[in-house]
């Protein structure tokens, strides 16, 4: 069975967001957030924020709310520590950008979780929970009250690495039989392996619709330095600007591309035409010291998760920048 578009066509329902990030460590956090506060479809009704600094975190979020004009959305500093392992996302590189922007120091403490759990018994069936950092807040909820993933209109992640499946030449017919030895690098995807154990929660425990877009898509969809001055710099709101050249001058060999993981996954709640996703089941590495966190995916018709198994960048620049 091959890549199959489940929902043909656009969704123009106004949808309720309730949206969880790590935003500080390079810009396409601030850029899912900035889409969905401009994005007409979206009712982004709070933010959360998970791993290490979480209110540098949550001020980061704030900034970006309040520069476009949504101050009212609720934001909530999250859990800065991990399951059964140390943190290593302990610090927010981009923490030195709020002198530039407005934005709020004052959150509530120690209420992310009970706030994730109010808002969706508040609106059973009708809240997409998007998670694009490390998945120990979306874990500790479903822990807590193992009701909430059968009261969520769906789940999307962005996170994992899933098309090593593809080389699995004993399964199926494949044309590449090359052999190729895959580092611990190239298996292993950042969110995914912050915090193993969450990752393992969280598809273990995920709701019907459960979809995950991971970095073998994402990094797909990257614009050059000098096609982002061209074309995108001159559509984004100022602060996405500034995030985008904060994150070039932090790791210049790393950012010659710009990268929009998180808003890929993102826009795949409003727009069907960005990825299409395989029907499997998704497994989590909890074992291995050295493999935590590895996403392994299996397909299966009757499958428990959508994974993104092609994406069309062109759709995806195309739906992102249309809202701004």
């Amino acid at each position: 069975m091959g890549c199959q578009i489940s929902r043909g066509g656009r969704s123009m329902e106004k949808q309720k967001i309730l949206l969880d990030t790590d935003i500080g460590q390079d810009m396409d956090d601030a850029c899912a957030i900035a889409y969905l506060c401009a994005n007409p479809e979206a009712d982004l009704i709070g933010i959360t924020t998970v791993s290490g600094d979480a209110v540098p975190r949550a001020k980061l979020v704030s900034a970006v709310c309040n520069s476009m004009g949504r101050s009212d959305i609720p934001i909530y500093p999250g859990l800065e520590t991990c399951i059964l392992k140390e943190q290593h996302q302990a610090f927010c590189p981009q923490s030195h950008l709020l002198e530039h922007w407005k934005h709020k120091n004052e959150f509530p403490m120690n209420e992310a979780i009970y706030f994730m759990q109010q808002i969706i018994r508040e609106n059973p069936g009708e809240v997409t929970l998007a998670g694009i950092g490390p998945a120990s807040n979306i874990a500790i909820l479903f822990q807590m009250d193992p009701e909430i993933p059968s009261l969520l209109k769906g789940l999307y992640l962005m996170g994992g690495k899933y098309q090593q499946y593809n080389l699995r030449t004993w399964s199926k017919k494949n044309s590449d039989n090359t052999f190729s030895i895959a580092t611990q690098g190239q298996n292993l995807e950042w969110n995914a392996c912050i915090d193993p154990y969450a990752t393992a929660i969280v598809f273990q425990r995920s709701p019907e619709l459960t979809r995950a877009v991971g970095i073998d898509m994402t990094h797909q969809v990257t614009l050059s330095l000098e096609a982002f001055h061209n074309t995108l710099e001159k559509k984004l709101p100022p602060i996405l600007e500034e995030m985008s050249k904060a994150w070039i001058d932090y790791d210049p060999l790393q950012a010659k591309t710009l990268c929009y993981h998180d808003p890929v996954c993102i826009t795949t709640i409003f727009n069907n035409n960005v990825c299409k996703f395989q029907r499997g089941n998704i497994d989590i590495e909890t074992v291995s010291p050295r493999l935590l966190g590895y996403t392994y995916f299996e397909e299966d018709p009757e499958g428990r998760h959508e994974v993104a198994c092609e994406v069309n960048p062109e759709a995806f620049f195309e739906e992102f920048s249309s809202v701004f």
